[in-house]
C-alpha cells in the first residue's frame, strides 16, 4: 500500500491542506475545482458507497444470466458483508436476504445454493429480529431442504451452520423447526457420510444444552440409532467430536441405557490408555454418566 501512487497523491493533497490551513494568520482560500476534480476518483475510492456495493452484488447474485461463478462469488461477499452487524440488520431492507432465498431455491448448482444459506446463517448474527423476519420469509423449508441435500455435503454443511443459527437460544422455533422436519434432518447428519456435514452437526450436538437447545440433546438421547452410531464413532475410530457431543450433552435414558452400558468397560480402558487430553477428558465425563458403570 505504500508505494501505491493514488494513496501519495492524495496523501500530498492532505499534507497541503493541513499546511495551509495551519499557517498563522492564513486567510480563507477557495480551492481550485481542477484539484477536487482530480482527485474526486480518489476519494471516491477511499469513501465508497458501502450499500451501493452491496446492492450491485445482490444485482449480480440474483441474475440467472450471469456466469455461476460470478454470482457465487457475489453470494460470499455478501457473506462477509453480513459478518457485521451494522450490515445485516439491514440486509431484509435492502433485499439481500430475499435475494439469498430465492437463489437457493430456485439454483440447482451445488455452489450456488451452499453459498446462499451460508448468507442466510451469517446473517441471522444471533439477533432476534433478524431471525423473526426470516422465519416470516419461509426460511425454515429452506433450511430443511438443505439439510437434506443429497447431491452435495458442502450444502448440507452449511445446512447444519444456518439451522444452528437460527435455533441458537432462540427455543421458540422449536415446534416449528420440528414440524417441518428440521430436527430430524439435523440428527441424521450426525451419520452423515461425509466429514463437513457431520462434524458440524456433532458440534451444534455439543453445545446444545448451553444455547438453550435442550430439545435437540434429549431427541438424540432418546434415539438408539443415533446414540448407537455415536457411541460407536468412540469406540471404534476414538472420534473425539462424538465424544465431545456425547459428554456436553446425550445422557443415558430408557431407550439408550443399554448402549451406554455395553460400551461402558471400553470407554474407561480407552481413558486410561489415551495420551490425548480432550478424548480422556470427554470418555471419563461418559463414563460417570453411566448408572453402575
Amino acid at each position: 500500500m505504500d508505494g501505491d501512487p493514488r494513496l501519495k497523491s492524495l496523501n500530498q493533497v492532505l499534507k497541503w491542506s493541513v499546511k495551509e490551513s495551519t499557517k498563522d494568520g492564513a486567510e480563507v482560500r477557495k480551492v481550485d475545482p481542477k484539484v477536487v476534480e482530480e482527485n474526486k476518483h480518489l476519494l471516491d475510492e477511499l469513501f465508497k458507497d458501502e450499500y451501493g456495493g452491496i446492492e450491485a452484488l445482490r444485482k449480480l447474485a440474483a441474475d440467472e444470466s450471469a456466469d455461476v461463478g460470478d454470482r457465487a462469488e457475489a453470494l460470499e461477499a455478501l457473506e462477509e458483508y453480513a459478518q457485521d452487524l451494522n450490515f445485516a440488520v439491514n440486509f431484509g431492507k435492502v433485499g439481500v436476504l430475499r435475494t439469498a432465498l430465492d437463489v437457493f431455491r430456485e439454483s440447482e448448482d451445488s455452489r450456488l445454493r451452499a453459498n446462499a444459506v451460508w448468507l442466510l446463517g451469517t446473517s441471522m448474527q444471533d439477533v432476534q429480529s433478524i431471525k423473526d423476519e426470516l422465519v416470516e420469509m419461509g426460511v425454515i423449508p429452506v433450511l430443511k431442504e438443505a439439510l437434506e441435500d443429497e447431491s452435495s455435503g458442502k450444502v448440507r454443511a452449511k445446512g447444519v451452520m444456518a439451522s444452528s443459527a437460527l435455533l441458537r437460544n432462540s427455543p421458540q422455533y422449536e415446534e416449528r423447526f420440528t414440524a417441518a422436519g428440521g430436527l430430524n434432518a439435523i440428527g441424521m447428519r450426525l451419520l452423515d457420510t461425509e466429514q463437513q456435514p457431520r462434524e458440524r452437526a456433532m458440534f451444534f450436538l455439543e453445545h446444545s444444552r448451553r444455547n438453550k437447545c435442550d430439545y435437540f440433546a434429549n431427541y438424540v438421547s432418546n434415539d438408539q440409532s443415533l446414540t448407537g452410531n455415536l457411541l460407536d464413532r468412540v469406540a471404534k475410530d476414538q472420534d473425539a467430536a462424538a465424544a465431545a457431543a456425547i459428554a456436553e450433552a446425550v445422557e443415558p435414558s430408557a431407550t439408550t441405557q443399554d448402549l451406554f452400558h455395553a460400551k461402558a468397560n471400553y470407554l474407561k480402558d480407552t481413558a486410561k490408555s489415551s495420551k490425548e487430553p480432550e478424548l480422556k477428558r470427554a470418555l471419563l465425563k461418559i463414563v460417570v454418566k453411566i448408572p453402575n458403570a
